[in-house]
């Protein structure tokens, strides 16, 4: 998906010719395809596939042409396939990326949640979520992604110990590149700013301050999660492929 590229509901048929012209195109049973790819091989279309399914209901011929450019990426990438561990040396450590993208949205304004779990060094796990509310600032959005990351990163602990790959004492790391988000974390002080912050995300804190999680700074550049959020552009997109794990076959 280009970067630039922002879709509404607005982009919906405009007239009568057009509305009879996408009743024949298969939009809805492709953009269910597109689902089930980018569940489970390819997690570099994750978030354009969850975009395009928001305009299911009444597509438009942008939301055609924006999703016949995903098969085109497809085409082009017939041959990548996940590898399953690739770093040598700690080839069974969990770590996990997390970002938003702040009124995403133009329809609604809510916000874009991206998470990323790697085993050593590929993904093993993947998520594009839109927020449930809106939120107030970049820092509230990256806060409640965060603590998402955080409940699936409890179940992968429970899950990697039952199949004897215990992450024992070594806490998970959390890499995300808001600062504010991560100061929240530590602070246990109630701030004004963020005080009409759900108290259902604050649970995070106690797995902070018990060294189950560690959250630490990610720039931007080298955010993984940051194309589950958004569209980005072709340098940094295909440095999210190679840093998922997906390699040429």
């Amino acid at each position: 998906m280009h970067h630039s590229m922002i879709l509404s509901k607005e982009d919906a048929p405009r007239d009568e010719y057009e509305a009879r012209e996408m009743e024949k195109r298969p939009y809805r049973e492709l953009i269910s395809a597109l689902i089930w790819i980018s569940l489970i091989s390819q997690p570099d279309i994750s978030f354009v596939a969850s975009y395009l399914s928001q305009y299911s209901a009444n597509p438009g011929r942008t939301h055609w042409y924006a999703a016949q450019r995903v098969l085109r990426y497809l085409l082009g990438t017939c041959n990548l396939t996940l590898r399953l561990g690739g770093n040598e040396e700690d080839p069974t450590i969990l770590t996990t990326y997390v970002d938003s993208d702040w009124g995403r949205d133009i329809d609604d304004r809510r916000s874009f949640s991206g998470s990323m779990f790697l085993l050593g060094s590929s993904a093993i796990s993947w998520s594009t979520k839109k927020q449930p509310t809106i939120v107030t600032s970049s820092t509230e959005g990256e806060y409640m992604a965060l603590s998402w990351g955080i409940w699936h990163g409890l179940w992968f602990h429970q899950f990697l110990g039952d199949i004897s790959l215990d992450q024992g004492d070594i806490p998970t790391l959390i890499l995300m590149d808001n600062m504010g988000a991560i100061e929240l974390t530590k602070d246990a002080q109630h701030r004004q700013l963020t005080k009409h912050i759900d108290v259902t995300y604050h649970f995070l804190r106690q797995y902070v301050t018990t060294r189950t999680f560690d959250v630490m700074h990610c720039p931007s550049r080298e955010m993984l999660a940051d194309g589950l959020t958004k569209p980005i552009d072709g340098v940094p997109f295909n440095v999210m492929v190679d840093g998922l794990g997906l390699v040429q076959v």
